[in-house]
């Protein structure tokens, strides 16, 4: 794999709140958000991007489609006729090498997930610094359910052990890692959870750039108004975390919160691209 000679990488997660189940549309203005979407991802000009909930494979065709040109590179996986896709993608401007998805190993999930979902880990690595890749880690962790909060003892474990899986896999593969997720916790609410990143010295892009760092999930944003979750705070969930040893060669020059004025013409109202905001981070190799 050739290595890239650029001097910085940005790169950037959203979830895209595309949660369809067939005909089933669980988000709002599924149809006309995921037609703005190709050119809202390639107006944020992002070398790698990290998406999550793209359940549909025509709404993954799509944006294959239109993103081709300037990211020609993509992870995505199959899945059985009888699960929902795991929904998560990675598109990049660099040859992506060992794409793999990683199933989560524990099956302690909330009951719906046990039946439909497969959630895991979506690996891939670029080569970049001291010839060496740097490990690029794309996930999507357990939220709450209509019974148990995202802070209830119950969804912690199941977290915990889907993170604790995930820091071993980026590990074992490079001492340089990145790992992009919609984390559905912080430090205000499953904090435990979060600990457990700083105690393996995983570094919060976004915290560490910013002393005040921005809600990524409002709960005033319409698309979140008619849903289980309209009754959350507003929270900051969607992360992007560096290695200790991939934090000490570079600068993060930029993170933050983009794409979060609403600017979707629906109807009668303007909405935004997703009920998540992105969170984008540039890194300059020293």
């Amino acid at each position: 794999m050739k290595k890239n000679n650029y001097k910085k990488i940005s790169i950037l997660t959203l979830n895209t709140g595309l949660f369809q189940i067939n005909l089933f549309k669980i988000s709002n203005f599924i149809n006309e958000r995921i037609r703005y979407l190709p050119n809202e991802l390639l107006s944020s000009k992002a070398d790698i991007i990290c998406l999550q909930e793209v359940f549909l494979k025509s709404h993954r065709k799509i944006l294959i489609k239109e993103l081709n040109k300037i990211y020609p590179y993509y992870a995505c996986t199959k899945t059985k006729w009888f699960k929902m896709h795991n929904g998560l993608m990675i598109f990049s401007k660099f040859q992506l090498e060992n794409i793999n998805f990683t199933p989560f190993k524990n099956k302690k999930y909330i009951f719906y997930e046990n039946i439909f979902l497969k959630r895991g880990i979506l690996n891939v690595d670029i080569k970049y610094i001291d010839n060496e890749n740097i490990h690029i880690t794309n996930i999507h962790t357990t939220p709450s359910s209509i019974f148990l909060w995202q802070d209830h003892k119950k969804i912690l474990q199941i977290r915990k052990n889907q993170l604790e899986q995930t820091i071993k896999l980026s590990k074992e593969n490079s001492k340089y890692s990145i790992i992009a997720w919609d984390f559905n916790a912080w430090p205000e609410i499953a904090y435990k959870n979060y600990e457990i990143l700083k105690k393996h010295k995983f570094i919060d892009t976004y915290a560490k750039k910013n002393i005040k760092p921005l809600t990524t999930w409002n709960n005033n944003n319409y698309l979140n108004k008619k849903w289980i979750y309209k009754n959350s705070i507003s929270q900051r969930i969607d992360h992007i975390f560096l290695s200790e040893d991939l934090y000490n060669k570079i600068k993060i020059t930029n993170s933050k919160r983009i794409f979060d004025i609403p600017n979707i013409q629906v109807k009668n109202k303007k909405i935004t691209i997703s009920d998540h905001y992105w969170v984008i981070t540039t890194l300059e190799f020293k």
